[in-house]
């Protein structure tokens, strides 16, 4: 099979590179790129042609720009104690520090800091209560950058900390995050070997598992799926769907708030919009949508075929396929298609042949004109970008991926997020295409 699949990918990349004294990372827009180099015994920082400065010790895995990419942080050592450098000014010592994480709209930042025996999460330099230990990961901002919540332990309880304000003990908490609006948090917490959903301080219906919810964009309306001894249930404000042998992929449909969800039954897998129920197949993959309209779509396995579906319409026959994705407007789709002797990304106009692609990395740019992704030359050993309609194609730096997806936590989020960040990588890369900006790598074909 000539399609490279993500896990294999994400093996490739997690195994890593061999020692360097070189760091190089790109920021999110990949339009500036920050270098750590030793010298004289020393780590020195460099942001584009600025020097930051140079320090005995630089935490460069937990380095984070701000999401416009305007914004730099990094953790320094200096005579065994660490601060944050944000922006090249340093801010209060500490005996560690780690999790750093900007706001959405880029403006705020959040860490966490060790203080002797305990740890505090730091908002924009100012300190929060001392807990025995913080929960990897569970710093999360909300849209607007003017809420925080994030999980703690003290006293072997653990504890959501939303806005200042502690709330009861579990014995463990799980993916805290804030509605799309900011309004409201909700989190999945652990009590004698059940999970229940936390939604403003309260609590549902306890279960067996709890993988998945998701608020509405209006946040009126919170669902979640749910595992019990009488199977799987998707559950929203109150009321269930189900049982299911299994349910996933649980999501809001953007443009309308619909539902969506792919279930398992005894007559297969369908794609549930809503009230309405897609084709029971062999498989299927997680629905995609559109971000302004309410296109929506899959592919599915059935009967030996893969199977191309829009809008609840099959579109597309192949003898295997993956991949789909559907621009910002809806207005156009495209696939990865492997028929044996080639494989092809296929999109609503036509379709282009290519020795090798790398599953999970197709993506439609903003303008939604063009797609993107990631292909290969068998022969050359080689992987290069390739843009919709562009000539050439622009060289992918491998150390530099590598590098940047080793710093993401290993977690049960750990696959999506590994989908997101290798699209986004392509994404930024493709814009500079766009754009015109930057030579790196060959632009032949």
């Amino acid at each position: 099979m000539r399609v490279l699949l993500l896990a294999a990918l994400a093996t490739t990349l997690l195994c890593g590179c061999a020692p360097s004294l070189v760091w190089r990372l790109p920021s999110p827009d990949h339009r500036t790129r920050v270098e750590i180099r030793e010298r004289g015994g020393e780590q020195c920082v460099r942001v584009a042609s600025r020097l930051d400065g140079c320090y005995p010790g630089v935490g460069s895995r937990e380095l984070a720009f701000s999401p416009d990419s305007r914004h730099l942080a990094y953790p320094v050592e200096r005579a065994g104690r660490w601060s944050v450098v944000r922006d090249g000014r340093p801010g209060r010592e500490w005996d560690g520090v780690a999790g750093l994480v900007f706001s959405p709209e880029s403006g705020r930042l959040a860490y966490a800091a060790l203080d002797g025996a305990a740890w505090r999460v730091v908002l924009d330099e100012t300190p929060g209560e001392p807990f025995d230990s913080l929960v990897a990961g569970s710093l999360a901002f909300d849209a607007t950058g003017r809420r925080l919540v994030y999980a703690a332990a003290r006293a072997g309880r653990v504890h959501a900390v939303i806005d200042g304000g502690t709330g009861p003990g579990y014995d463990a908490i799980g993916s805290p995050r804030f509605s799309p609006d900011g309004a409201r948090c909700a989190y999945v917490a652990r009590r004698a070997g059940k999970e229940v959903l936390v939604a403003d301080d309260i609590e549902g219906a306890p279960g067996d598992a709890t993988p998945e919810f998701v608020f509405s964009s209006d946040a009126a309306r919170l669902a979640c799926i749910v595992r019990n001894d009488a199977g799987w249930f998707v559950r929203e404000n109150g009321s269930n769907a189900g049982p299911y042998h299994s349910a996933r992929s649980l999501a809001y449909r953007p443009a309308d708030d619909s539902l969506c969800y792919v279930a398992r039954c005894a007559e297969g897998e369908a794609v549930f919009v809503g009230r309405e129920r897609g084709m029971w197949c062999d498989s299927v993959q997680a629905p995609v949508f559109g971000r302004t309209t309410n296109r929506f779509g899959y592919i599915a396995r059935k009967s030996g075929r893969s199977l191309v579906v829009l809008d609840g319409t099959v579109v597309k026959t192949e003898p295997r396929a993956s991949d789909l994705v559907i621009s910002p407007d809806g207005s156009r789709f495209a696939y990865i298609a492997d028929r044996g002797g080639e494989v092809s990304v296929v999109d609503d106009r036509a379709e282009r042949v290519f020795d090798l692609l790398i599953d999970g990395s197709l993506v439609f740019l903003r303008d939604g004109g063009h797609w993107a992704c990631l292909a290969g030359d068998r022969a050359r050993q080689r992987l290069f970008i390739v843009v919709e309609g562009i000539p050439g194609h622009r060289a992918f730096d491998w150390t530099e991926i590598t590098r940047f997806t080793r710093q993401a936590a290993l977690d049960r989020g750990a696959v999506v997020r590994g989908a997101g960040i290798l699209r986004a990588w392509i994404a930024a890369e493709a814009e500079l295409v766009l754009d015109g900006h930057g030579s790196r790598g060959s632009r032949g074909s």
